[in-house]
């Protein structure tokens, strides 16, 4: 049973969407790598000679992560992926 040429079209055009929504995730995700690993270059830098103030912006930073990943914002956090996927 052979596919209708209409259905493998609507195939690629779904296939095609997808890989931009995955494309646009990873590009968000390594920007906000970059993002992070700048900002640390740049804390390193400033407080080299304040370890007290670098391990106070780790500690901030793992509380803001521990907070982003709640289990309240992980609902939000996918409908947005979700969403931006199309």
């Amino acid at each position: 049973m052979a596919i209708p040429a209409r259905a493998g079209a609507a195939y690629a055009r779904d296939r095609t969407a997808r890989m931009r929504g995955v494309s646009r995730m990873l590009a968000v995700c390594l920007g906000l790598v970059g993002a992070n690993l700048a900002v640390w270059g740049w804390e390193v830098v400033v407080f080299r000679d304040h370890p007290v103030l670098l391990g106070a912006a780790l500690l901030a930073w793992g509380l803001g992560l521990r907070h982003a990943l709640d289990a309240d914002h992980i609902p939000a956090i996918l409908a947005t992926a979700w969403r931006a996927m199309g």
